[in-house]
């Protein structure tokens, strides 16, 4: 066990370090003590599986924006001509994620080819949207929606993400940008990671979905009398050809154990949420808006854990905390200064 909890601290030495809010071993044992002891050594295991594919170490990020930087078919293999003459989009209004992308990502173009690259400039006819991880595209909507209150008719945008979500990239680009593309833009998305998660693709899926024992426990079936419609994973399920995955997953057998004890652990999580409206969303497997038991992510950056993971990873603090210790202390949303069009120029 003690290996164990070395190698998962290793692997997320640089969450948020700066501020000194890694996952340290005397945290970490504190988090896993909190779940079935026969399971615990699973658990750990499969967090060290799962995070050594899906932990995105700040190293990482840089190696991804630096790669974008000369990407060939993005800037048709001529960066500089194509850095001088797009605008990088700075519009989110939740969260501090794309800001710290286009920030770290305007320095590696002034270091790299001497360009000040233009931010949230309107004159432009290209522009270029950078962010970690798209999950249900919610976000990308609301993003998608203020730009095209000031974007030109007919410019082009590419959406550029380490990685999505492939039901949420979907509905999205094929369901809702076929009603509300309200200025004819030629849209792009572009990702170095594709997580699936269709409904179809269930068991090749990179998230948490449980299976049909879950609903072994009352607990579980009293929360899902309420949510009226939901998923259980169907192991039966045959894989299509155009399903994708990760093998995040060690094995079907630890998966099940993850998923259970995940699930168990937000239920009591949600349980404890006097919130009604948080309580109705703030799901046992991760924030959505969707019936069942949570969006499931396993995927953070160095920087924060998203909340469409289980609130297990993330719900509670770390000191004197009755409920849940949290293995990442999560950052809440910083609302930004709503952007006004007349300051840009």
């Amino acid at each position: 066990m003690e290996k164990l909890v070395t190698q998962l601290a290793g692997i997320l030495k640089d969450y948020r370090s700066d501020e000194r809010l890694n996952p340290t071993p005397q945290i970490i044992k504190k988090w896993i003590s909190q779940f079935t002891p026969q399971n615990q050594q699973v658990i750990l295991k499969e967090m060290i599986h799962i995070f050594n594919k899906m932990y995105v170490s700040e190293q990482e990020v840089d190696k991804f924006l630096l790669g974008l930087i000369t990407n060939e078919n993005l800037t048709n293999n001529n960066p500089k001509l194509f850095w001088s003459n797009v605008s990088l989009l700075n519009i989110q209004k939740d969260g501090q994620s794309q800001n710290i992308m286009v920030e770290k990502f305007k320095k590696l173009l002034w270091q790299h080819l001497k360009i000040n690259v233009a931010i949230n400039n309107y004159s432009k006819s290209h522009y270029i949207y950078l962010d970690d991880f798209l999950f249900s595209g919610m976000k990308l909507r609301t993003d998608l929606t203020t730009f095209m209150q000031h974007a030109p008719y007919n410019a082009k945008i590419d959406i550029i993400y380490i990685g999505y979500f492939t039901s949420g990239k979907y509905y999205v680009k094929d369901i809702w940008l076929k009603d509300n593309n309200s200025k004819n833009l030629d849209i792009g998305i572009w990702r170095l990671i594709e997580l699936e998660n269709k409904n179809n693709c269930q068991n090749s899926s990179d998230i948490l979905l449980p299976t049909n024992d879950i609903l072994n426990y009352n607990i579980v079936n009293e929360y899902l009398k309420k949510q009226e419609k939901y998923t259980i994973r169907d192991t039966n399920q045959r894989p299509n050809y155009h399903c994708g995955g990760n093998n995040i997953f060690s094995s079907e057998e630890n998966r099940i154990i993850v998923e259970r004890e995940f699930t168990l652990a937000g239920l009591k999580i949600n349980s404890s949420i006097h919130d009604e409206k948080k309580k109705l969303y703030w799901k046992p497997l991760g924030i959505t808006s969707l019936k069942g038991l949570g969006f499931g992510a396993m995927v953070l950056t160095y920087r924060n854990c998203p909340n469409n993971t289980p609130l297990a990873l993330w719900w509670g603090d770390w000191d004197n905390n009755v409920v849940w210790i949290p293995l990442f202390q999560r950052k809440t949303y910083e609302r930004k200064p709503t952007i006004n069009i007349e300051d840009i120029f």
